[in-house]
């Protein structure tokens, strides 16, 4: 606390001429310098935000193929999309990959019938509470 006794003790100067004004162009021209950085960080995000975009639909549209028309293996040929997918490539190249089959009317059947066996599995690890078969 010595210093603060003798810095006390020290006689008072003047401000430098102009000292007052140049601390305060100082000043304006780091506010000018923070606005224009705020200000170009700002257009550069959203011209990386447009780029993305503009990328994302060019390999959208351009590079990945685009789906056809989804045909089942069951599919007639007097429908259009079958009648399509047959101009563009012979009957022998298109493998089905899949068939809807619709099992509703079967397992009502079976569920009927006394002698039906239903396999349960537990599915979780955890058991919340006893299960009885």
């Amino acid at each position: 606390m010595d210093e603060l006794k003798y810095l006390g003790q020290l006689p008072r100067v003047q401000a430098p001429i102009g000292f007052e004004s140049r601390v305060l162009a100082g000043l304006a021209e780091r506010k000018e310098r923070r606005l224009r950085r705020v200000k170009t960080l700002r257009f550069s995000l959203a011209g990386a935000s447009a780029f993305l975009l503009v990328g994302f639909v060019v390999t959208r549209l351009f590079i990945l193929p685009g789906t056809g028309p989804i045909v089942s293996a069951g599919g007639k040929k007097d429908r259009p999309a079958a009648a399509t997918l047959e101009r563009v490539r012979p009957a022998g190249q298109v493998i089905p990959i899949n068939e809807p089959v619709d099992y509703s009317r079967e397992v009502r059947e079976l569920s009927r019938d006394s002698g039906t066996i239903y396999i349960l599995e537990q599915v979780s690890d955890i058991t919340t509470a006893d299960i009885s078969y």
